[in-house]
C-alpha cells in the first residue's frame, strides 16, 4: 500500500470509529504490544507477534498524530529528544574510552 492510500485509510478509521474510539484503542494495542514484549524478553519466544503488535501501535500513532494535528510539534519533540541521546551517547563514548585508555599500559 502507498503513502497516499496509507493516509486516506488512516483518515477514513477515524471517521468511522471516532476520535476517542481510536485514542482508546492506542491504549489497548500499548497494552498488547508491552506483553508481547514482555513474553519475547522473558522466554524468548514470540518475536514475530512483537513485529504485529509494534505495526498496530504504528498503525494508530500515525491517527494520533492525525486527529491532533501534531505532525510538526511531534516531530520537534523527537529530534530534540534525539538531539539530547547523540549528545548522552557521545558523553558516554568519550568517557568509556577515556576509562579504557587509563586500563591500558603503556
Amino acid at each position: 500500500m502507498n503513502i497516499i492510500d496509507r493516509d486516506l485509510t488512516y483518515t477514513r478509521a477515524i471517521r468511522h470509529f471516532g476520535e476517542r474510539h481510536q485514542m482508546l484503542k492506542l491504549v489497548e494495542e500499548l497494552n498488547e504490544l508491552g506483553s508481547a514484549i514482555l513474553k519475547y524478553t522473558l522466554e524468548g519466544h514470540g518475536k514475530l507477534n512483537v513485529f504485529e503488535e509494534v505495526a498496530d501501535v504504528e498503525i494508530l500513532l500515525k491517527q494520533i498524530r492525525l486527529i491532533l494535528k501534531a505532525d510538526p510539534t511531534i516531530d520537534g519533540f523527537i529530534d530534540s529528544k534525539l538531539e539530547r541521546l547523540s549528545r548522552q551517547l557521545d558523553a558516554w563514548e568519550r568517557s568509556s574510552n577515556t576509562l579504557e585508555r587509563s586500563k591500558d599500559p603503556e
